[in-house]
C-alpha cells in the first residue's frame, strides 16, 4: 500500500525534523510524518519550480529553481533575489571607469547565436546593474569602451553604444557588416 499518492508529479522531496516536503510543479506541500497535508505553499508566477524547503518558526523558506528563495510568513509571499546578474555571463568580462561589465551571449560550435536576450551586467559600487536590450541585440558578445562610452558588440545584431546617461542607441548592420 503507498504511503502517500500525489495529486500531481513529484519534482524532489526534501526533510526536516518533524516535516516531509513534497516539490510538485507550482505548490510545496508539507506532510506530516502520517503524510496528512499540514500546509500547502502556492503562488502563481513566484513558487514556479520548488526544490527545497526549510521551516523556522512561522516562516517557511522555499528554493525555487526559476525565482530564487521565497519567503512565506504570516499568508504572504515574498521573492528574496541576491544582489547578482540576471544571468550567467558568457561573453566579455570588461572593466571601465571602476566599473565591471560582463556581456551575456554567446555562439555555439557551429558559430550560430545562442539567442540570449539577457543583456549586459555592470558591478559598481558594490551592485549589480542588468540592462536587457530589444531584439535584434542578443548575444551581446564583446565590449569596449571610449572615452565615457561603453560599446557592446551583438553577434550578427549589431553595435550598440551605452554613454554614462545610461540612454543606449543601436545601429544594426545592413548587409551583414557595420564596415
Amino acid at each position: 500500500q503507498k504511503w502517500y499518492v500525489p495529486p500531481a508529479p513529484i519534482q524532489s522531496l526534501s526533510l526536516q525534523t518533524d516535516a516531509i516536503f513534497v516539490h510538485q510543479p507550482g505548490k510545496t506541500l508539507r506532510l506530516s510524518p502520517e503524510a496528512a497535508v499540514l500546509a500547502e505553499y502556492s503562488q502563481p508566477g513566484l513558487i514556479v519550480s520548488p526544490a527545497a524547503a526549510v521551516l523556522t518558526g512561522n516562516s517557511a523558506w522555499i528554493a525555487d529553481g526559476q525565482n530564487g528563495l521565497v519567503l512565506h510568513e504570516n499568508g504572504v509571499y515574498e521573492s528574496l533575489v541576491p544582489n547578482s546578474p540576471a544571468g550567467i555571463a558568457t561573453g566579455d568580462l570588461f572593466i571601465h571607469n571602476n566599473a565591471l561589465w560582463a556581456a551575456s551571449g554567446g555562439v555555439n560550435a557551429s558559430w550560430q547565436p545562442l539567442g540570449n536576450q539577457q543583456g549586459l551586467y555592470r558591478f559598481e559600487q558594490e551592485e549589480w546593474l542588468n540592462y536587457a536590450f530589444p531584439l535584434p541585440y542578443h548575444d551581446i558578445v564583446s565590449l569596449s569602451a571610449a572615452g565615457s562610452d561603453v560599446f557592446a558588440g551583438s553577434f550578427g545584431g549589431g553595435l550598440l553604444t551605452l554613454p554614462a546617461n545610461r540612454n543606449y542607441t543601436g545601429t544594426k548592420p545592413h548587409g551583414g557588416s557595420l564596415f
